[in-house]
């Protein structure tokens, strides 16, 4: 069992490992970091930050929120499936010590959050839809249909969606200004999500 996500990190990760499973099929990505070993998980059905990390080319610094695991000497960190990940390659920092802004890097960050977002309506809901229902269509049903689903949070999902919709079709790049929304709505609503499986 691991401790809630903290704060953001900056992780450079250096070696990237082959992907494993828990006793409960649960996946995992081993990366060797400056900070030690920091396993990336995904779920069953979620595994688009892995494939992320998998994808990059070694080094890179990935941002990530992570926690810190309770019961195990090999990992110094855990990324939660639910973390945003940022990944860029290293590259020198501004003059206030913050990392240049990626857009690239950005667009695919909330292009994986809205992957990541519909598979959590599908847990959720219990099913995934059985008609082309877009994701803003399927939240404001969801916070209609059922009490235990908080107007406020519906309202943080449709930013990522939102934000997602506009990294995945508009032709103007997100700002940095407007990737940090996204990334701090789904935290908001990735913290309720731990709340309310608790």
């Amino acid at each position: 069992m691991a401790k809630l996500p903290s704060e953001f990190r900056d992780l450079t990760v250096i070696r990237v490992g082959t992907l494993k499973k828990n006793p409960n099929g649960s996946p995992f990505l081993e990366c060797e970091t400056q900070d030690g070993i920091v396993a990336f998980w995904g779920l069953a059905e979620e595994t688009a930050n892995i494939e992320a990390i998998q994808a990059a080319t070694v080094p890179f610094v990935v941002r990530a929120q992570c926690s810190v695991p309770l019961k195990t000497e090999r990992h110094a960190l855990w990324v939660p499936w639910s973390s945003p990940t940022f990944i860029q390659a290293p590259s020198t920092a501004k003059a206030d010590g913050r990392k240049p802004f990626d857009a690239e890097a950005a667009r695919d960050e909330v292009t994986r959050l809205g992957r990541v977002l519909g598979s959590l309506l599908d847990r959720l809901e219990g099913k995934r839809p059985t008609h082309a229902e877009g994701l803003v269509p399927r939240i404001r049903r969801l916070s209609q249909e059922d009490a235990r689903f908080p107007r406020r949070i519906a309202s943080l999902m449709v930013l990522v969606a939102e934000m997602r919709n506009a990294a995945a079709h508009d032709e103007q790049p997100l700002t940095e200004s407007e990737s940090n929304a996204a990334r701090a709505a789904w935290q908001a609503v990735a913290d309720w999500v731990e709340r309310r499986d608790s």
